[in-house]
């Protein structure tokens, strides 16, 4: 076997091999992209399709921006008395998540609580969330589970 030869199969395993380790990287959870925070924050809006009802802070559906800052995702759910809402946010990264923790602070005054993830305590989020929110599980709510039903509530119907 020729010099050249040798050389071009030993070049093509390692360029095999490396491809193959690429692929082989586990894909990353969801739970895990971006920075995340949680708020509890005023419901605003008037019910409306060209103004529904939304968390404070939070974009209009198709309102996210194009270039990926601020808001990039978020979830929440409806206070017991329907006045608030217990929201994660998630940005691309932490310059963006502090700027929007602080509008929501700004725009919500003494309405709006900000905790972000890591710096607040589970049991700090959890007894906020759930003096607005009687059977708040923080568990179920950021890993993006559902919740049953309530006996005798009927199931929801699909097209």
């Amino acid at each position: 076997m020729s010099l050249r030869l040798k050389h071009a199969l030993c070049v093509w395993s390692l360029v095999l091999w490396g491809g193959s380790a690429l692929l082989a990287q586990p894909k990353v959870s969801p739970a895990n992209w971006g920075e995340r925070g949680l708020a509890v924050v005023p419901m605003v809006g008037a019910g409306t399709f060209e103004d529904p009802k939304r968390p404070l802070g939070m974009p209009k559906p198709g309102e996210h921006s194009r270039d990926g800052s601020g808001v990039i995702s978020y979830r929440y759910e409806v206070s017991d008395d329907g006045q608030s809402a217990l929201v994660e946010v998630v940005t691309r990264d932490r310059g963006e998540l502090g700027k929007v923790l602080e509008s929501i602070r700004t725009r919500g005054g003494t309405n709006a609580r900000v905790f972000e993830k890591g710096r607040a305590t589970k049991g700090e989020i959890e007894a906020e969330f759930r003096g607005r929110k009687k059977d708040f599980d923080l568990e179920r709510f950021v890993s993006g589970a559902q919740r049953a039903p309530a006996a005798g509530t009927p199931a929801p119907v699909r097209p």
